[in-house]
């Protein structure tokens, strides 16, 4: 039987996955390989594998300790984030298959996008072992960020799109790439108000 520290380190850990993944998709993206998508495509079937057990070990010790039901809901939300970075690595794969190019501009909004939600995952992972409120306040507005800048860099693509200054083939990618981060900061912003006293 999994006590709880067992079950935080195992939450730590995919965290701490998650936060690679995010790393080796930028990697990809930049470098324009397939190669850091494999080792990302081979840590996110880890999410998959320990979600279940997660939740159910939590259940259980939440019945005895009423202070664990804030980390009930952390198992479904990180693997939420690993489903959006599968999704990334099909785009990203696809992108770089089809051979299709992004603009220098579309990279660096990525890896704007990329870096702080690195930041965010980060914080989340030490909110976990630490519950600092400070962290809470930290991740919020990274998540906030992110979904403004997500919506600007959109908005700024399609008017570029509309003047023939991007490839129409290259647009569904860029925008569901934005669409994902968007989603990832926002699980790791429900992770951290779990955290939040009223």
């Amino acid at each position: 039987m999994a006590t709880f520290d067992h079950c935080l380190k195992k939450i730590q850990e995919d965290s701490s996955i998650a936060l690679e993944c995010l790393s080796l998709l930028q990697a990809a993206l930049s470098r324009n390989s397939t190669a850091p998508l494999r080792d990302c495509e081979g840590k996110t079937a880890l999410f998959k594998k320990s979600e279940a057990e997660l939740t159910e070990s939590i259940t259980r010790l939440a019945k005895e300790n009423q202070t664990y039901r804030a980390y009930l809901s952390i198992p479904p939300l990180l693997l939420r984030i690993g489903e959006q970075i599968e999704r990334l690595c099909e785009i990203v794969n696809k992108k770089i298959s089809d051979d299709i190019l992004f603009s220098d501009r579309a990279i660096s909004e990525l890896s704007t996008l990329f870096d702080k939600l690195k930041e965010a995952l980060k914080s989340t992972s030490d909110l976990l072992a630490t519950k600092n409120p400070v962290l809470i306040k930290h991740i919020t507005e990274c998540e906030n960020d992110i979904a403004v800048k997500a919506l600007e860099y959109g908005t700024q693509h399609e008017e570029r799109l509309i003047e023939g200054l991007c490839l129409t083939i290259a647009s569904p990618l860029f925008l569901n790439i934005l669409n994902s981060v968007r989603c990832i900061a926002w699980d790791a912003k429900e992770i951290a108000l779990k955290f939040k006293v009223s």
